[in-house]
């Protein structure tokens, strides 16, 4: 499970779920994977 922010509300998303058209696609304790409209980003977590 992670905390992902999506147009500024914060969601708590698993692998695989969609939320505001947003896949999280992978995860681990340093990124997350995230497939959106046209692009495919991995993004650094934050602590």
């Amino acid at each position: 499970m992670f905390f992902v922010t999506i147009n500024g509300k914060q969601h708590l998303m698993k692998l695989n779920q969609t939320v505001e058209m947003v896949r999280l696609l992978k995860g681990n304790k340093q990124t997350i994977t995230v497939r959106y409209p046209g692009h495919t980003e991995t993004i650094a977590l934050q602590k």
